[in-house]
């Protein structure tokens, strides 16, 4: 399955997940986006940084120096899956970040961590990374356990040229290893790069941004020399397509090496209207290439996939007021994926999709610091997916009902609760589709997906979120969230899937 349709797996229809990127980026701050938009002022502020990404809007983003470290835990289990996803993810993060003017017209904000994740019962598959739409995929026939430790950093710079123009300068680096505790024991190796450029520039009420990213992502999987006529290892399966599966037998050391790189431009711009509202819109194109190649010292062609990613997204914000605020937010998404045979000039499979989304939130605040907060929004995606070498074929749509609703309140001078709650409910229409079956494989490798995404009905969240303001030193936050993934009953038997999220942070304000 492709990219639109790794879309409906999201609990939450936010329009972050919306405009979901093809790179892969760890950060310590996406902690708590999945409740109402103008819950989360921080992660949802109106200005380039937080809407668009660009390093030259952080000026506007942070009015303070902060030190921040904390963790993350996220666990999941259930039933309701993907025929490759793990039976148990445990996801752990912990991170430092801080955010520092280093002069008056300088400021750096930069953090780094720690990233490890356990994935029992893993069937089958080595790679780890886009294997919804990535083709070519290496693979043995067990089940297994994962365990993967990883570092990550990042330091963004702003520099203010003037009082009209700023201009910004980033990277990211990851890098991790993962292993299979059962033979043939794959060995999994991640390294990433990533190099941001952001300009802003103020002309009268007008305010425009330009970004650039390039991203060079890097996955090897390593197997360990072995013997099948001794017993010790599975037998290993190379697919290129959804079918027809590769199947090597003797003895062999194998290494699969898959590089990803691409490039993302952007412009944005930024209005008021009146004086109570601001209109932010951003307009952003990624080209991004995959070559897969075994082999080590002598690569062996097994592949190569394009993707071509276009995306808008509105903002009309009001200006904060006493009581009540407002926001309108529409994002759409187009992605156009090809993937061609390794030996001919041939293309094995060709996908388009398209979704949008139409979101409007309202906070509203009592006079004793009590607040309320509500989301309402409604998804729409389009997918068509065409395997030319098994000539198979499937077209579908969707429609997502989006409701969020939330409250805090201080129950003391320091004190602050803040609890959400979020249901969705998704309609799938205009099915079409074909089944050749030509072995066993395609169960697993097409139609088990195709029935996983026709036969979610929705998703379920609720939230609670803990806040000790100890101003002007320090601010702790504890939240917990759970979320369910639901399918239809009749179908899967009442299978879901569970999702427990821990966040633990400790902000310092530094004077």
């Amino acid at each position: 399955m492709r990219k639109i349709v790794t879309n409906m797996v999201l609990l939450l229809g936010l329009v972050s997940g919306l405009l979901a990127q093809p790179w892969v980026v760890f950060s310590p701050e996406v902690t708590l986006n999945h409740q109402p938009f103008l819950m989360d002022s921080l992660f949802y502020g109106a200005n380039f940084y937080r809407q668009f990404s660009n390093i030259a809007g952080l000026f506007n983003d942070r009015n303070s120096q902060e030190l921040l470290f904390g963790n993350r835990l996220a666990y999941t289990t259930g039933e309701y899956r993907r025929p490759f996803d793990p039976g148990i993810v445990n996801n752990q993060d912990y991170a430092v970040q801080i955010t520092k003017p280093l002069s008056e017209k300088d400021l750096f904000k930069g953090y780094f961590g720690y990233h490890r994740r356990v994935d029992t019962s893993v069937k089958w598959l080595h790679q780890s990374r886009r294997v919804d739409w990535v083709p070519f995929l290496l693979a043995d026939s067990s089940t297994g356990r994962f365990e993967l430790n990883g570092l990550y950093w990042s330091g963004e710079w702003a520099h203010r040229l003037n009082r009209q123009m700023t201009t910004g300068l980033g990277m990211y680096y990851n890098v991790d290893k993962a292993l299979k505790q059962n033979f043939p024991k794959p060995e999994t190796n991640h390294r990433d790069i990533h190099v941001r450029l952001g300009f802003q520039m103020q002309l009268k009420h007008w305010q425009f941004g330009l970004q650039g990213r390039y991203f060079d992502e890097q996955e090897i999987v390593k197997i360990t020399r072995y013997n099948l006529d001794q017993n010790l290892t599975p037998v290993l399966y190379k697919f290129r397509f959804s079918d027809l599966p590769m199947i090597l037998t003797g003895k062999t050391s194998e290494e699969r090496q898959v590089n990803y790189h691409g490039q993302e431009i952007g412009f944005h711009l930024s209005r008021p209207i009146g004086s109570h509202w601001q209109l932010l819109m951003g307009v952003e194109g990624t080209h991004s290439l995959g070559n897969i190649q075994d082999g080590g010292s002598q690569p062996i062609p097994q592949g190569q996939f394009r993707w071509l990613q276009g995306r808008v997204k509105l903002v009309l914000h009001q200006l904060p007021s006493r009581k009540m605020q407002f926001r309108f937010t529409y994002a759409n998404q187009f992605d156009d994926f090809t993937a061609d045979h390794p030996e001919f000039a041939f293309r094995i499979l060709q996908q388009q999709a398209f979704v949008q989304q139409l979101v409007g939130s309202i906070r509203y605040r009592y006079p004793n610091r009590t607040r309320l907060f509500l989301d309402l929004g409604a998804e729409q995606g389009w997918m068509q997916y065409q395997d030319l070498m098994t000539a198979n074929y499937f077209q579908y749509r969707h429609l997502r009902l989006i409701l969020r609703a939330g409250g805090s309140a201080f129950f003391s001078n320091r004190q602050e609760i803040r609890l959400w709650s979020g249901l969705t409910r998704i309609f799938t229409y205009d099915i079409r589709r074909t089944a050749n079956r030509y072995s066993e494989f395609f169960d697993i490798l097409f139609t088990q997906r195709w029935d996983y995404y026709q036969n979610q009905t929705g998703s379920f969240l609720q939230g609670v979120n803990y806040v000790y303001h100890y101003y002007p030193l320090l601010e702790f936050t504890a939240s917990i969230q759970f979320r369910q993934t639901l399918s239809d009953q009749s179908a899967w038997e009442f299978q879901s899937r569970q999702n427990w999220i821990l966040n633990l942070w400790v902000k310092f304000f530094i004077f």
